[in-house]
């Protein structure tokens, strides 16, 4: 039984991965110069060399981009340094704020200590064990997408199953043709 496409009809159909492998082209150029110059203290001569390495993409293949494994320690790291420097002035903030309005600003240092410690030990942990969490359904995704198929006419993204019912959208011929 051949996959057609369950929108169209088409039976032009393939794999997600082979479409986002059409898409996706690595390069790699080497570059490699050299100068001279003639100058008031006496001649200079320089050489350098480059390497550039980088991925152009399709706009589809960046549509049916597998996947991707999350980094959670980098994520908890940043987070950590984002509530450093962000979660400190507010905490002098808070400060100021409870001193403005009579309570102190003792009040205001103990109040906003809390939520400051609170979040600078809770958002990075919380960060990992999403990054972990996510990279746990990683294979299962993977396996879901492995098993996309994308129609080369009209562009609609099926799976397996759906592609290979009967009942499928065939387009009707115009009366008359």
């Amino acid at each position: 039984m051949s996959l057609h496409c369950p929108e169209c009809g088409s039976e032009d159909v393939y794999r997600v991965a082979v479409a986002y492998e059409k898409g996706v082209q690595k390069t790699r150029s080497k570059t490699f110069m050299g100068g001279g110059l003639l100058s008031l203290f006496g001649p200079a001569f320089g050489i350098g060399a480059a390497v550039t390495r980088g991925r152009n993409t399709t706009l589809l293949a960046e549509r049916l981009a597998p996947p991707q494994k999350a980094h959670p320690i980098l994520a908890a790291i940043i987070t950590f340094f984002a509530v450093c420097f962000l979660g400190f002035p507010v905490d002098f903030a808070l400060a100021f704020f409870f001193g403005g309005i009579g309570l102190g600003q003792k009040v205001g240092l103990v109040i906003g200590g809390t939520i400051w410690l609170g979040c600078l030990i809770g958002l990075p942990i919380y960060a990992l064990y999403k990054g972990f969490q996510y990279n746990l359904r990683l294979p299962k995704a993977i396996a879901e997408w492995n098993n996309l198929y994308i129609c080369d006419r009209c562009g609609h993204v099926f799976t397996k199953e759906a592609g290979q019912s009967t009942t499928a959208n065939k387009p009707t011929p115009a009366p008359g043709l």
